[in-house]
């Protein structure tokens, strides 16, 4: 019995980090191709969903495994040393200011992972906009997705529900290069690799995922 108990055991660790790993890969493609069709949208007034995924979903979908993995390894420290909760929490959110930005330079700018985290720490890291787009990103999303969660228990009416109440927040929290209130905005410099009619847009304009 102690070997069926602990091989359940394991089997259920498996079965839950496999069921994590899947639903890391589905939000970031659904990120690629949501923050790609906003960012198509608010440019040349059309968005394609399949082409976005395409281009984006590879580098968003790794930098989504990468925070899996840290919050991993957070966790497993803390396992180890819980006094070290405090001190993990603000390494974390530390952490997350500076890369935060990193999906959306992917898109924007069209950068590779490595220089998007680089622009992301650099962005974040000289002027005050970022973060203050951070805390607007943070408060929108603790104010919403408390009452998108519960809704989403409806079935189909319930997300269709939760669809037309995330969209709005998630235009609200486009930056936006002009800063216009009402917005927490920020200016992303937009020197990828997109095509020369792209590259002459001197800011880049992406909607907020992940909600």
């Amino acid at each position: 019995m102690p070997f069926l108990t602990i091989g359940s055991a394991r089997l259920a660790t498996v079965a839950v980090l496999l069921s994590a790993l899947v639903f890391v890969a589905v939000e970031g493609v659904l990120m690629a191709g949501f923050l790609g069709s906003i960012d198509q949208f608010v440019r040349d007034r059309r968005y394609d969903v399949v082409g976005n995924v395409r281009r984006f979903a590879v580098r968003v979908v790794a930098f989504q495994a990468i925070a899996f993995c840290s919050l991993l390894v957070s966790m497993a420290v803390l396992l180890v040393s819980p006094p070290l909760a405090v001190v993990g929490f603000a390494v974390g959110l530390v952490v997350y200011l500076l890369v935060y930005l990193t999906p959306f330079l992917v898109v924007v700018a069209d950068l590779p992972l490595l220089a998007a985290f680089r622009r992301s720490v650099r962005l974040t890291t000289g002027r005050i906009e970022p973060v203050a787009f951070a805390a607007g990103y943070a408060l929108v999303v603790a104010v919403v997705s408390l009452p998108v969660s519960v809704i989403t228990n409806g079935g189909i009416p319930g997300v269709v529900l939760a669809a037309a109440i995330v969209g709005p927040a998630g235009l609200f929290l486009r930056p936006s290069p002009s800063g216009s209130p009402g917005r927490c905005s920020h200016r992303l410099t937009t020197t990828g690799r997109r095509p020369p009619t792209e590259r002459n847009t001197p800011t880049g304009s992406v909607a907020l995922g992940g909600l």
